[in-house]
């Protein structure tokens, strides 16, 4: 599943040509169970391509009852 979001993180902004990218929305299906490797090597594939500002703002949908503190981190 890693490996396929990378690959769709990179098409798509290869593909839409955006330059900078001040906040990132992880929303739809609880992304909170996704492993933390899995939301980081998203966001390390944004950073890469374009730009991405240290304090950008990054949301992650999450459901209180199953989202955990340590993950959370």
């Amino acid at each position: 599943m890693r490996k396929c979001l990378v690959t769709e993180t990179e098409t798509l902004l290869q593909l839409s040509g955006v330059k900078r990218i001040s906040s990132v929305y992880f929303g739809g299906g609880t992304p909170s169970l996704a492993e933390p490797l899995t939301i980081s090597s998203v966001l390390e594939t944004t950073a890469r391509i374009c730009h991405l500002p240290i304090d950008a703002e990054v949301t992650l949908e999450a459901n209180p009852t199953s989202a955990e503190t340590d993950n959370l981190r």
